[in-house]
């Protein structure tokens, strides 16, 4: 009888990532009941193998090892080898993501990990070369050293399993604070502005990830605190970002992250939830302090995402973009000077080269990066440099493309739904708005059931089982700023829906969120998503969901489940609230009494207009049923007299963030 793991079984697989390697001579398992019964059977230990589909050294680990037939043959022989989509099985990644953070206090991909047949790992990297090279073991001097120690000690291996997946489980959350702690939103802006670059803008070292979250925090936070230093730190990032090479400036939207200090050579994948985050990020820095190259951020990243980054059958957005084309990083995105002149005329190219930084010598292995300087102004030369743009365009897109993962996920596409509805509302673009309405419509009729299940992953028609915190908590904001942003009360029910349903299948005892629902088996211990990074964390967005749910409706167990979370994880609102940013927020708005605003407009629509070309961070909008027109001002269940016209309005909201900014050590009033 054929083992499954005889052979490579990713033929059959549903993610790019996994298709990716169905003809390497690995004999690769999907991560299944047959794969994982096939280890215990044979007593032999897991390689698992974690990645995604742009992932730029996933695919040099792959050429350069799965590829080869010999580094196959000893895989095949020793192990039973897993291979995972991260981004298809972020509990997976979670889960593992631990195990090196353990070993080595750093993480990344490809996830390089080895398994006992229990699951439990044992040994624990990232990339790892074919040779010795970087100070790294190579890959089959490793393969050797780990089966020779199965086969020599496997009683002491499992040991050490055993005590690694005990620390693994020690950094779980710890118990429950019985009172909630204060909010630190001063700690949590001291936390980032301690990491400020005053010279090129950007919080942290090298690389340089944008991380919208805490980009987000900060210009809410500055807002809220008064502090112009904060404000002034965050208008010079994103104007370094807009200006840089992490900004595609001939095609539109982000790469993940700069390599340098001066956001010039980025790494050349694009992920949709940085593009999705930054729109409305984008758009209230736009009200805050005007730039027009924040408005062309908005709208090149949404033309990226229009037409390149769509699903044609239904409507939703892809996953990601590869760094590279033609095994080739950067090669795609990049130009020599000999490239350029044959596209523009030698007028054209003199403009162009003058405005986006030009050279012979260039900047990226010998070509050139398209960038500006942060300070540039628009001139009388803008319009040229468009239609210039334009033309770079559409020569690039003659080229060899970088592969698109088409994966359909829902966190991701909720978190556009968000972006395009807040740019669209702030901003007057109602095509925007539309965009959202539509993909919201779409993850509704595909991705989620009438008991307000949310699934996580589909491609191709194919609609994967797993579900996660995230994707319900992303799209029951997404749907509450719908709500917020159109006043058809049909989103706001949709989000009530799903966000019950997410407390009944994920709440652990303590009131924090599990990544997956109770039902769903997972190895060693069910992850909990506390630090919002590149994207916001479940529990983060849980909360503040629950307080704007809570000032809504007035309903206790929304209060009960945002404190529920603060409490659980109140040692990281504490002790690093720049950490939990999001969590940050929900607890200052609790603590500030759940503010919201009641609307009911007359047909012109200026109120609402009103609150949506302002700056109100914390501040929820409801629309009653009935009532005559005008706007109130909520706090808790207490609502101050309704004021009917636009200036009325303008002046009670400017009094009322007034009133959470002083010149005390504690700058923000709270109830």
């Amino acid at each position: 009888m054929t083992m499954p793991i005889d052979q490579n079984r990713l033929a059959g697989s549903s993610s790019p990532y996994l298709i990716q390697h169905k003809d390497n001579p690995v004999h690769w398992q999907p991560w299944d009941d047959a794969a994982l019964a096939a280890a215990k059977d044979l007593n032999r230990p897991i390689l698992l193998s974690i990645g995604y589909a742009t992932c730029h050294w996933c695919h040099v680990m792959a050429r350069e090892c799965f590829e080869d037939p010999r580094i196959a043959s000893q895989m095949n022989a020793d192990f039973v080898c897993i291979k995972v989509d991260r981004e298809q099985r972020p509990d997976l990644d979670a889960i593992y993501q631990g195990a090196v953070q353990a070993l080595a206090g750093h993480g990344g991909w490809p996830l390089t990990v080895f398994l006992t047949p229990d699951l439990e790992p044992f040994y624990a990297g990232t990339y790892f070369p074919p040779t010795d090279r970087y100070e790294l073991p190579a890959f089959p001097h490793l393969l050797t050293a780990l089966t020779h120690a199965w086969t020599a000690g496997q009683h002491g291996v499992r040991q050490n399993a055993e005590k690694l997946t005990e620390a693994i489980r020690d950094r779980h959350v710890a118990e429950p604070a019985s009172e909630l702690p204060p909010p630190e939103p001063v700690g949590a802006l001291a936390m980032w502005m301690h990491e400020y670059d005053a010279e090129h803008g950007g919080f942290g070292p090298v690389p340089k990830f944008p991380q919208p979250p805490v980009l987000s925090m900060i210009l809410d936070l500055a807002l809220l605190t008064g502090r112009s230093t904060a404000l002034d730190a965050i208008h010079h990032t994103l104007a370094a970002m807009a200006a840089g090479g992490i900004f595609d400036q001939i095609g539109g939207g982000f790469h993940r992250y700069s390599t340098d200090a001066e956001w010039l050579v980025p790494h050349f994948e694009k992920m949709l939830y940085d593009n999705a985050q930054m729109l409305g990020l984008y758009a209230r820095a736009q009200l805050s302090r005007p730039h027009p190259a924040y408005l062309r951020v908005i709208r090149d990243t949404v033309s990226w995402l229009r037409e390149e980054m769509r699903d044609p059958d239904t409507g939703l957005f892809y996953a990601a973009q590869d760094a590279d084309a033609d095994h080739q990083e950067g090669v795609f995105h990049t130009w020599t000077l000999d490239e350029l002149r044959e596209v523009l005329s030698p007028e054209d190219l003199e403009l162009f080269a003058h405005s986006y930084g030009i050279s012979e010598e260039g900047n990226f292995e010998g070509r050139n990066i398209p960038h500006r300087q942060a300070g540039d102004e628009p001139g009388s030369d803008e319009q040229r440099l468009t239609t210039i743009r334009k033309t770079l365009n559409e020569a690039r897109n003659r080229r060899v493309r970088p592969e698109t993962d088409t994966k359909l996920l829902t966190d991701w596409n909720a978190l556009t739904i968000a972006g395009l509805a807040e740019a669209g509302r702030r901003l007057a673009m109602p095509e925007l708005l539309a965009m959202a309405c539509d993909n919201a419509r779409a993850l509704l009729d595909s991705m989620v059931d009438a008991d307000g299940r949310v699934l996580h992953c589909q491609h191709q028609g194919r609609r994967e089982k797993e579900r996660f915190a995230g994707d319900a908590t992303e799209l029951a904001w997404a749907l509450l700023l719908l709500y917020q942003t159109t006043g058809e009360a049909h989103w706001l029910a949709d989000a009530v829906r799903i966000a019950d349903r997410l407390f009944d299948d994920f709440v652990l005892e303590g009131g924090a969120l599990a990544m997956t629902p109770a039902d769903e088996e997972v190895p060693l211990q069910r992850p909990v998503p506390v630090f919002d990074n590149v994207a916001p964390s479940a529990n983060g967005m849980a909360a503040r969901l629950c307080v704007a749910l809570y000032g809504l409706s007035s309903e206790e167990r929304w209060r009960q489940r945002a404190e529920g979370i603060c409490r659980a994880l109140a040692p990281n609102l504490a002790q690093a609230p720049g950490s939990v940013p999001m969590l940050t927020l929900a607890r200052l708005a609790l603590a500030t009494g759940t503010p919201h605003l009641q609307l009911k407009d007359d047909d012109d629509g200026q109120l609402a207009h009103i609150f949506w070309s302002g700056l109100y961070p914390l501040l929820t909008l409801d629309f009653p049923d009935s009532g005559p027109a005008g706007a109130s001002l909520c706090t808790g269940t207490t609502c101050e007299p309704a004021v009917t016209d636009a200036s009325s309005l303008l002046a009670t909201l400017s009094a009322w963030r007034d009133t959470l900014v002083s010149s005390d050590p504690e700058p923000v009033r709270i109830a």
